[in-house]
C-alpha cells in the first residue's frame, strides 16, 4: 500500500514538471518566433487551472515554480511573478476549496483572475511612466485574450493532471 502510494506520488510530481517544461520551452522559445506581440501566457495560465483542479497547497507550489519560470522566461526580475503566481495560487486554490465548483466557468474565471493580475504586473512600470490610461488597457486586451484562449487549450492536460474529484 504505501509503496503504491509513492509510486503515485512520483509519477505525479513528474507529470507536473514535465508540464511545466513544456511550458516553459514554449513561453521562452517556441511563441517569441511568431513576433505577434500578445503572447499568450501558458505559465500562469497553467498555474490557475491546476490551483482550480487541486486546492490550495498545490496551486500554492505549483504556482511557485511557474511563477520562477515565468520570471526566467519573460525576462524579468527574480520573485515578481514568483510572489504574484504562488499568492494567486493560494488564494485561488482557497476558494476552489471552498466556493467554487470544478466546472468550465469557475475555470474561467480563476484564469481570467490570473491574466488580469499577471498583465497588471507587466503594464505598472508604463503606468507609473504617466502613460496614457486608455492606450496602455488597450495594449492589454489582446494578450489577455491570448491567455483566455490558450487557457482553454491548457484545459484538457489540465484536467488529465489532477485527478482530485471535484463537485460538479
Amino acid at each position: 500500500m504505501l509503496g503504491k502510494i509513492k509510486k503515485e506520488t512520483v509519477r505525479n510530481v513528474l507529470g507536473h514538471a514535465i508540464f511545466l517544461l513544456v511550458l516553459y520551452v514554449l513561453q521562452a522559445t517556441v511563441l517569441p518566433w511568431f513576433g505577434t506581440g500578445a503572447l499568450p501566457l501558458l505559465l500562469p495560465m497553467a498555474a490557475a487551472g491546476i490551483a482550480h483542479a487541486e486546492g490550495a497547497f498545490p496551486g500554492a507550489l505549483f504556482g511557485l515554480f511557474a511563477g520562477i519560470l515565468t520570471d526566467s522566461a519573460l525576462g524579468r526580475p527574480v520573485l515578481v511573478f514568483t510572489l504574484a503566481l504562488t499568492v494567486l495560487g493560494l488564494l485561488l486554490g482557497t476558494l476552489s476549496e471552498r466556493w467554487l465548483a470544478g466546472n468550465l466557468p469557475a475555470y474561467l474565471f480563476c484564469c481570467a483572475v490570473t491574466a488580469v493580475g499577471c498583465l497588471l504586473i507587466q503594464v505598472a512600470p508604463l503606468l507609473a511612466r504617466h502613460a496614457s490610461v486608455p492606450a496602455v488597457l488597450l495594449s492589454v486586451l489582446l494578450p489577455l485574450v491570448t491567455s483566455l484562449v490558450a487557457s482553454l487549450l491548457l484545459l484538457p492536460f489540465v484536467r488529465r493532471l489532477s485527478r482530485t474529484e471535484r463537485r460538479a
